[in-house]
């Protein structure tokens, strides 16, 4: 605001002001704490189907990016070959997850593998 001397008059915050940050950050912080407690009760054997999802797109995704960039990349086609055959593989497992029997600790891990996926997928293009 201006002053009556036509200065600008430092803002202050009201208390509502800090009292919504003070709740903002009690939010942020119960989220964190909501998706610890949510990784930590991810059942075992779908943890492991969502990690091993994962580690083969980070595998696929590293040998895109040295494929695009090679030379000769007739020279890597049997590789290629070999990504689309565990690319089919990892798909066909991975549609066996019947994502509406999931918990919800399941299904968070779920979002967050596949977010993680589709964020370095998207480095490709």
């Amino acid at each position: 605001s201006i002053s009556a001397k036509g200065e600008e008059e430092p803002v202050k915050e009201t208390q509502a002001q800090t009292e919504t940050k003070s709740e903002a950050t009690e939010k942020a912080e119960e989220k964190q704490d909501n998706d610890k407690n949510n990784s930590e009760n991810v059942s075992a054997d779908f943890k492991a189907v969502m990690d091993s999802y994962e580690e083969f797109f980070d595998e696929y995704i590293s040998f895109m990016k040295k494929y695009s960039e090679s030379d000769s990349p007739l020279d890597m086609m049997e590789d290629y070959n070999d990504y689309m055959k565990k690319y089919a593989e990892t798909i066909e497992a991975f549609d066996n997850v019947n994502v509406n029997e999931l918990s919800e600790s399941d299904y968070l891990y779920y979002i967050e593998v596949q977010s993680r996926i589709y964020e370095k997928l998207s480095e490709l293009s």
